[in-house]
């Protein structure tokens, strides 16, 4: 692990996830963007793969590919990124020196496995740091670096004041997106208080058994959420989130 900083700057802690890949500065200045209302912005905690190839579940080209469009979908280096997320601390590592390829490929068992382990491992250097200061997060958010609103939605930004009140009147409350949620609970994006998003943050721990009783993982996803974890998700906005292809 990578740490860059020592001190605490917010209540607000944001744990970033996955391959960086697509496009560079445009998903860093639509989070600034979408963060800016908040009285200290996050700060922020990564894990990234390290890898010369695309990881998707759609095969070497991703979702370009399999929808049959034009070009290639461009993965950056790790340099890239820590010179522009100015995070807190970060671990990296080489997808091909952990077991995800062994798993199977069907039902987007590779990549949800190793999605959760990012997610996962985002949290727990978040926790490290909290333990190096003795000090806590009161919410915490999840992000990929590749996350992308519709271009019409890109200046907005939620009540930050009201989602705190939410989240602290019902601790058990996870607030996502519903334009990702394909009749689940959106896997790209989520917010809560700092003890839900660590129940959150295990999915990855019981992935294998719940994701193949499910036909996506984000009804997976909802589903560990209420029934395993008793928590409330809900998606109260649509700012159509996606991902930069």
């Amino acid at each position: 692990m990578i740490t860059f900083k020592n001190k605490k700057t917010s209540n607000w802690a944001t744990i970033i996830s996955g391959q960086p890949r697509a496009k560079l500065i445009e998903p860093k200045e639509e989070y600034d963007v979408f963060v800016s209302g908040l009285e200290n912005t996050p700060d922020i905690f990564g894990h990234m793969w390290e890898c010369e190839k695309l990881l998707s579940c759609w095969g070497d080209r991703g979702w370009l590919g399999a929808a049959r469009k034009q070009g290639e979908t461009k993965v950056f280096s790790t340099e890239n990124i820590l010179n522009l997320w100015d995070l807190h601390a970060c671990l990296v590592e080489n997808y091909d020196d952990l077991p995800f390829k062994k798993l199977p490929n069907e039902q987007q068992i590779q990549q949800g496995k190793s999605q959760w382990y990012g997610i996962r491992t985002a949290y727990q250097i978040m926790e490290d740091f909290e333990n190096s200061i003795s000090e806590k997060y009161d919410f915490v958010m999840r992000y990929r670096y590749d996350l992308e609103f519709a271009p019409h939605n890109q200046h907005k930004q939620p009540n930050w004041k009201l989602i705190e009140k939410m989240l602290t009147d019902d601790p058990d409350l996870i607030i996502g997106d519903s334009g990702n949620s394909y009749d689940g609970f959106g896997d790209v994006i989520a917010m809560g208080t700092r003890d839900a998003m660590m129940k959150y943050s295990k999915f990855g721990e019981q992935f294998l058994d719940i994701r193949p009783n499910h036909s996506n993982n984000e009804s997976a996803t909802e589903y560990y959420l209420k029934e395993v974890c008793g928590l409330n998700p809900q998606s109260p906005w649509n700012l159509q989130i996606g991902i930069h292809r």
